[in-house]
């Protein structure tokens, strides 16, 4: 008997290809998401909502990319499972979009001395891609 380690596959998308077509839609308003935790807990998916509201789960290194409404909004970061209760907690931000407008959002952990701590980060379009 052998086991085997492997990171759990979300709803996101690990190629950037698949939602760069929505991103350089200048006419339609966009969050993109990208968790980027690393081998640490990538055997736990990532709950991403908007308002309240489940759009992906995501595994490392995948992305997902969502049309909204220009305005105020939450985004909302946690581990999702039975398991999820052994990690660190929610992270939110609430932020402001404007019409055709994409903003662009990191998940990472950060490492502590007792306990690890989910943190969600506004990046650029720049600072997004080159963490792929």
């Amino acid at each position: 008997m052998s086991t085997v380690l492997v990171a759990c596959a979300g709803t996101g998308s690990r190629e950037f290809s698949t939602i760069q077509p929505l991103l350089d839609d200048q006419s339609t308003t966009v969050v993109a998401v990208l968790r980027h935790i690393g081998y640490a807990n990538s055997g736990v998916l990532m709950d991403i909502r908007l308002d309240r509201k489940s759009i992906a789960n995501l595994g490392d290194q995948e992305m997902v990319a969502y049309p909204i409404e220009p305005g105020m909004h939450i985004l909302e970061a946690e581990f999702s499972g039975l398991v999820a209760a052994a990690f660190a907690g929610e992270q939110s931000i609430n932020f402001e979009i404007e019409e055709g407008e994409k903003k662009y959002f990191v998940v990472q952990m950060r490492g502590g001395l007792v306990s690890n701590t989910v943190t969600l980060l506004e990046v650029t379009r720049s600072g997004f891609s080159s963490m792929l």
